[in-house]
């Protein structure tokens, strides 16, 4: 009886480990529009974690048999998650990420300076050094 009460429990674990895998999953999207495409992809691999962790939780902890406590631990898990937890998680994987993307914009900014100096200071100086050369070798 109690290791049932601990695979319960491992269950319930997992259930609020892979609902805030959700949490942050939401965020992101919320943090850019993503399309439709990637959403399948983004949810594709998330139900692929989800499987293999439900499945490692099974075959680890219970020699690969399934009991309904174990699904039942997950469910409540996720429930007890969704109903209190996230209130206060949520936003910060969605501030994490806004901060995220502000980093990303800044570096964009930077390359693009980069970019420009590059051109100026290197490529156009060589295109007028190219065409100096040409028009001397043409009039010989």
């Amino acid at each position: 009886m109690i290791h049932e009460i601990e695979l319960f429990f491992l269950g319930t674990a997992a259930g609020m480990l892979l609902a805030s895998f959700f949490d942050v999953l939401r965020a992101f999207r919320k943090s850019k529009r993503h399309p439709e495409w990637a959403v399948s992809v983004e949810d594709f691999f998330f139900w692929l974690i989800t499987a293999g962790t439900v499945f490692g939780l099974v075959e680890i902890f219970n020699k690969g048999v399934l009991r309904f406590y174990v699904f039942l631990g997950c469910a409540v898990g996720a429930a007890f998650y969704f109903l209190t937890i996230t209130k206060l998680l949520f936003p910060v994987f969605l501030g994490v990420f806004k901060v995220i993307k502000w980093i990303l914009s800044k570096c964009c900014l930077i390359f693009e300076k980069i970019k420009k100096i590059f051109k100026n200071l290197i490529i156009l100086p060589l295109k007028k050094i190219l065409e100096s050369i040409k028009i001397i070798l043409n009039n010989i």
